[in-house]
Parts: structure tokens; C-alpha cells; sequence
């Protein structure tokens, strides 16, 4: 138990770091990190088989319909098995992904930073869009799910589905064109941050309210 509450908070606090890194200093960020951004995406996007096209843009479609779909299962396993732990799970499920929409949108129109495509006219654009850039939302959105899953069940398969899920959508939105890898690593490091801290507010503030707490990876926890 003390050792998965350590792992928790070495994870919680590397993404912390990394996020606030971006955000605070966004600014002053050397331009050799800002040229090596550009020219990792170039590479990416430039570098792409574009016959597979169709499938990272049906991959980078999946991101909200996953999120909600997967946790209306949960509430629907959870009227189905009439376990409070379950519906408890599709709580915070849900509100991780209400949390990781308001920050999305907070942060993007506050940070308003201009899409690679209207930067540079040496990077395709695939996919049509026209939010600013900084973070990515489907690759915070995703990430904050993945991290939620990891968190709440112990089911080895569903972490593999949930993990290998988010990173293809984040890789997608550079290969897309529409996202700089500054703006994905962002939207990793946020979108796990939101979800560390949902997982808190539900363990200290909100399992009172269900008969069965929430569970434990020390074998109580969903499966």
C-alpha cells in the first residue's frame, strides 16, 4: 500500500513539475527548444505514410466518444451488478473528465498559442480546427481517462487498452499537424495531474457517500 501511495506521488509530482514548467515560463522558453519543437512536428507530420491518414484521424476522433462511452459502461455495469464500488468509479469518471474540459478550455484561451499549421506552411494540416493550440485537449482529455482507469482498476488488459489508447491519440495530433510535441507533453502531464487529483478528492472527500469504499490495488479494487 505504501508503496503504491509513493508511486502515486512521484508520478503526481514529476507531471506537476513538468506542467508548471511549460506554464509559468512559457514565455522565456529557449528558442532552441522552440526550434526543436518545430522541427520534431515537421518530422512527424512530413515523415508520415499519408495512406494511414483515415486512421489517425478516426483515432484522434475517439477521444470524448471513448471517454463518455467507457464510463456510461461503468454506470451500467454498476446498475447491472448493483456494486457501489463501480458506481462509484463512474463518478469520478465522469467528473475527471468534466475537470480536464474546464481546464482545456481555460488554458487554451488564456495561453492562446497559434497552431503549427498557421506558423509555418511547411506542415500539413489534416484535420480541420480552429481552437488555439496550447495543450492539447484530446491528448489531456485522453491521458486524464487512461490515468483514472490506472488508478481505479486492476485489470492488467484494461490498463494496456486504456494506456496504448492515449498515446495514440496524443501521437495522432502531431502527425495530424494540428499540435506541437510541447503541446502534447502538456496535455500528458495535465491531463495525469487532473486525474491524481480527482482520485484524491474522491479517496478523502466523496467515498463516505458510497456503501463500499473506493478500491485498493492491494486486491479490493474493481475488476
Amino acid at each position: 500500500m505504501m508503496k503504491n501511495i509513493g508511486i502515486k506521488i512521484i508520478i503526481f509530482s514529476i507531471c506537476a513539475i513538468i506542467a508548471l514548467l511549460i506554464l509559468l515560463n512559457w514565455s522565456s522558453i529557449a528558442p532552441s527548444f522552440l526550434q526543436n519543437d518545430q522541427l520534431i512536428l515537421h518530422e512527424i507530420n512530413n515523415g508520415r505514410v499519408t495512406a494511414f491518414d483515415s486512421i489517425f484521424v478516426f483515432l484522434t476522433n475517439t477521444s470524448s466518444y471513448v471517454a463518455l462511452g467507457g464510463t456510461a459502461l461503468v454506470f451500467l455495469l454498476s446498475f447491472v451488478k448493483k456494486s457501489p464500488v463501480l458506481k462509484k468509479c463512474g463518478w469520478q469518471l465522469l467528473v475527471t473528465f468534466l475537470c480536464a474540459f474546464i481546464v482545456i478550455k481555460t488554458l487554451k484561451y488564456s495561453i492562446n498559442r497559434e497552431r503549427p499549421f498557421d506558423t509555418y506552411t511547411t506542415i500539413d494540416q489534416i484535420v480541420e480546427i480552429d481552437t488555439p493550440s496550447f495543450p492539447s485537449g484530446h491528448t489531456l482529455e485522453s491521458a486524464a481517462m487512461a490515468a483514472t482507469v490506472v488508478l481505479l482498476f486492476s485489470n492488467k488488459a484494461l490498463w494496456a487498452f486504456a494506456i496504448t489508447w492515449a498515446m495514440s491519440v496524443a501521437f495522432s495530433r502531431m502527425l495530424l499537424g494540428v499540435h506541437y510535441p510541447s503541446d502534447v507533453l502538456a496535455g500528458i502531464s495535465l491531463g495525469i495531474l487532473v486525474a491524481f487529483l480527482c482520485d484524491w478528492f474522491f479517496r478523502k472527500r466523496i467515498s463516505a457517500y458510497f456503501t463500499d469504499h473506493s478500491p485498493e490495488k492491494s486486491g479490493n479494487q474493481a475488476t
